[in-house]
């Protein structure tokens, strides 16, 4: 049997969340993101999940509103660079191994695009 999607909302991700909002925005308070985000996760469902979350972020973020739509934005991973026909390219179906030596080489995303 498949796993249920609430699942896809857990501690790791909450994890994964609050280090890349404070890899954005220093003064973000982790530890009390993750305590907020995580306190009886385990037993909601996905709605209850999410609005767990929102209520972290709600009380974690700027209270302005546009100050902490930006810190989540520029949390975001950039955007997949696209071929010609609109598609995620080569480097984007890459899978992370393979990432990380392309990196190393010295290659951008637009090279393998480009197919250089």
């Amino acid at each position: 049997m498949a796993e249920p999607f609430k699942n896809l909302i857990n501690a790791g991700t909450v994890v994964e969340a609050g280090l890349h909002l404070h890899r954005v925005w220093p003064a973000f308070d982790r530890a009390r993101f993750e305590s907020l985000a995580t306190t009886g996760l385990e037993t909601l469902e996905l709605k209850a999940r999410a609005m767990l979350l929102a209520d972290a972020l709600e009380a974690t973020l700027p209270e302005d509103f546009a100050q902490a739509t930006d810190v989540i934005e520029a949390s975001l991973a950039p955007p997949l660079p696209l071929d010609a026909r609109a598609s995620p390219c080569h480097w984007a179906r890459l899978n992370a191994n393979q990432a990380s030596a392309a990196g190393r080489s010295g290659r951008s995303a637009s090279s393998w695009c480009a197919g250089a």
